[in-house]
């Protein structure tokens, strides 16, 4: 990862905290895991990347989901549905 930020390789630094948010995520890691994800999402919405973000928000909704606060489960679940459906009216 360092790697990728000394190169400017923003694509590849989002996909290594993607990874590594991942990995915390399997380890039931929550605290790490919403810390990789966010970052992960920052860059996705720096970098214009929809389909990052759209997975960023679902990502995290499946993670509060998890951990069983709900009501930020579906906020993140709203702001991944509200990508779809701009980019679906972008399509027509």
């Amino acid at each position: 990862m360092v790697i990728k930020k000394k190169l400017g390789d923003e694509k590849g630094e989002y996909g290594c905290y993607m990874t590594l948010g991942g990995a915390y995520y399997k380890l039931d890691d929550f605290a790490n895991f919403f810390d990789y994800q966010n970052k992960a999402l920052e860059i996705a919405k720096r970098i214009r990347d929809i389909n990052g973000e759209f997975g960023g928000y679902i990502n995290l909704s499946n993670a509060y989901s998890k951990i069983g606060d709900f009501v930020k489960s579906i906020d993140y679940r709203n702001k991944a549905e509200e990508i779809k459906r701009r980019t679906i009216e972008k399509q027509f």
